[in-house]
């Protein structure tokens, strides 16, 4: 009965969405609307059942099912149809932000926290297409590597973001991080719910991803729409966020295509409570500066090429930072293919602050967007063998040693895992053409397991392909190789600056 669903939903919403028992009736209206109901019985409900429920879902589709056969909504429209209750029924922005600021004059941990829960119990964060994706620990590599299947997010590439990026702006909102999105239908973005913060005497806002692929993974945006870029209050906003909130990590995408994020066209940073394989690494070779000698600076035991700030002093560690953003910005060798700009801008780097203790460690990873006849899609991007896994930009979550692999792999290793096993014969003809990237992976590892594999067996030796091609496309991006010259010149470069 559509009646006992609603109920559902309404003591779900004032169990967990802080909606006032006073406002059930007006809550019940509220929905009756959205499906067109004009009677209604009042029915008994088993409170204690609501209250084991971590997301709405289940409550939600019962009344999208009603909705849709009844002709009331379509089934493509279904999505749309219960992001709009769950805006109905969540607090409106100003009251969250009350509760919000009120909790960090206690502890800033608390109030994140109990922004990040909120949206998982009014389904802005999808939990339960987030439980979809496939996740494991590469442990046959030199070092840990994360990799995610993503089940919940459709794939990107890079032409699709550069074509984003000159793309003519629409009016309202500008784009789909802009502040407007809060409570805009069009967008799916009725329940999002976000923070407006003043870091570094600018205006931000804070709110958590959809699809997070880390713990409490979240977005810190400008409140003005503006082009990402990387420059000298950049290292102050992420030195004064991670002074705020201590407990969580904050960086920046490079601003440019092929090495950047999905978004270049919005000022923003990615930050969460989380530790990523990079970030556990030791260094590799470590120097002191004559300029700020109250800054340890290291070259970091990692895939690409990283320079590690670390100080108590958050003022000498943003000023050496520029002064190292500065200096790769215009820095050349050919003999390593390092050019910084021809006829536009190529190197740029991703800047990862966190803080321990009293320590801010800032991770400044060196990048270059530059092609050439060789590498089309990028000289320090995937190479063109890897593009079967992954295609689109190694962004800072990759760079610091997450993948996350399109939804596509979950199919496609599956058929592939047959073939190792000799259930299926790799046929493009039966297998169809998305397989056909695959063909030089799959003939390699026939060559190297053959065909009468178990199945464990056969699942074994796919993830440790897929963990060792992981391994190599960082290797690609590293602007310094891991071999003599490059690291010499590597250091040449830090010591150059940094005196």
């Amino acid at each position: 009965m559509i009646e006992n669903d609603i109920e559902k939903l309404i003591t779900y919403s004032i169990i967990n969405l802080d909606a006032n028992d006073n406002d059930k009736i007006y809550l019940r209206g509220l929905l009756m609307s959205k499906i067109h109901l004009t009677n209604y019985s009042e029915t008994e409900i088993d409170i204690e059942q609501i209250k084991k429920l971590t997301c709405p879902n289940s409550l939600l589709k019962n009344i999208s099912d009603y909705a849709i056969k009844n002709r009331i909504i379509s089934e493509n429209e279904r999505e749309m149809f219960e992001t709009d209750i769950m805006g109905l029924l969540s607090l409106r922005p100003s009251e969250i932000q009350k509760i919000f600021y009120n909790l960090k004059k206690e502890n800033s941990d608390k109030a994140m926290s109990y922004l990040y829960n909120y949206c998982k119990k009014n389904d802005y964060v999808k939990t339960q297409k987030i439980a979809l994706n496939k996740f494991w620990i590469a442990t046959n590599t030199e070092n840990k590597i994360e990799i995610t299947i993503n089940l919940s997010k459709p794939e990107k590439n890079n032409d699709k973001t550069a074509m984003a990026t000159s793309k003519k702006q629409q009016n309202y909102p500008k784009c789909a991080i802009c502040r407007e999105n809060e409570g805009y239908a069009n967008n799916l973005r009725q329940n999002l719910r976000v923070i407006p913060l003043e870091i570094n005497g600018e205006s931000w806002f804070w709110q958590y991803s959809p699809y997070t692929y880390f713990n409490m993974h979240g977005i810190l945006i400008s409140t003005e729409h503006k082009p990402m870029t990387i420059n000298a209050d950049t290292f102050k906003t992420l030195a004064d966020f991670v002074d705020e909130y201590p407990t969580f990590f904050i960086g920046s995408n490079s601003p440019l295509p092929r090495i950047g994020g999905s978004i270049l066209t919005h000022e923003h940073y990615q930050g969460g409570k989380y530790t990523f394989p990079m970030q556990e690494c030791k260094d590799r070779f470590s120097f002191e500066s004559t300029l700020f000698k109250d800054v340890k600076v290291s070259i970091v035991e990692w895939y690409n090429s990283v320079i590690r700030l670390t100080s108590k002093d958050k003022d000498s560690l943003v000023k050496l930072a520029i002064i190292i953003n500065e200096a790769w910005q215009n820095y050349d060798n050919t003999d390593l293919k390092i050019i910084s700009k021809t006829t536009e801008q190529h190197n740029s780097i991703s800047p990862i602050m966190r803080k321990e203790n009293d320590d801010f460690i800032l991770d400044i990873v060196l990048r270059n967007n530059r092609t050439d006849d060789e590498d089309p899609c990028g000289i320090f991007h995937a190479h063109k063998e890897y593009h079967n896994i992954k295609a689109e930009s190694i962004g800072l979550i990759e760079a610091m040693g997450m993948f996350i692999l399109p939804a596509r792999l979950d199919r496609q290793l599956a058929i592939i895992t047959d073939c190792l096993e000799g259930k299926e014969v790799f046929d493009i003809e039966k297998l169809g053409e998305d397989m056909r990237i695959h063909e030089p992976f799959v003939n390699s590892m026939l060559e190297k397991y053959g065909n009468k594999n178990t199945s464990s067996k056969a699942k074994e030796y796919v993830k440790n392909e897929i963990n060792f091609i992981c391994e190599n496309i960082l290797k690609n991006t590293a602007v310094f190789k891991d071999n003599g010259e490059s690291q010499n010149a590597f250091v040449d470069f830090v010591l150059g600056t940094i005196n």
